[in-house]
Order: structure tokens, then sequence, then C-alpha cells
């Protein structure tokens, strides 16, 4: 379990279904890349959640809004892997591990 958890806001919508967790808290203009496909995130803001930002109210208090930012190449992926002791399987899916870049 991640110490810093979040209601995950990706591009524009009005609610999320998603979660997102980290060890350190986000912060506006972080970046994090999801270490199965190398899509790199751009954080936004983060603010308390509204009635409208998830569809449950069991999920994270804290909202993280973020924008896709860019994609990483096959060698800057495999360098972000290894650093981060992530080896890609059937059981991880797009989206469940992340990596903050520095």
């Amino acid at each position: 379990m991640h110490r810093y958890r979040y209601t995950w806001k990706s591009g524009i919508g009005y609610w999320s279904n998603r979660e997102i967790g980290f060890e350190q808290p986000l912060l506006p203009g972080i970046l994090f890349a999801d270490l199965l496909t190398g899509e790199v995130y751009r954080v936004s803001s983060v603010h308390r959640a509204q009635e409208h930002d998830r569809v449950h109210s069991t999920m994270p208090d804290d909202v993280v809004q973020t924008f896709f930012s860019h994609l990483l190449s096959k060698s800057e992926l495999a360098a972000l892997q290894t650093e981060h002791d992530f080896r890609p399987s059937e059981s991880v899916l797009r989206g469940e591990a992340f990596a903050i870049l520095d």
C-alpha cells in the first residue's frame, strides 16, 4: 500500500473511478511515468475531492489532476524499469505501476 493515495483524474473529465498511489506527495509540475507503457503525465493540480470528482466516497479524499506529457523512448523506459526494479509481467496492467521522474 502506498503512503499517498489519490483519486486520479487524467485529461478532461467530470469524475474519476481510478486511484493512484506514491511514496511521496505529488505537487503541481511533477512528472511521473507508467512503468509498463512509458506514458508520462504532468501533475496539473492536487485538491480535496468534491462530490463530482469521484464515483464513490470510499475513494481517496485527495484528487490529482494530470495531463499526458510525452512517451519515454524504449531506452529511457528500460532504464527507468531497471532503476525501480520493475519487471513487466502478465499480472501487471497498464496504469498499475508508476515512478516519479527526477
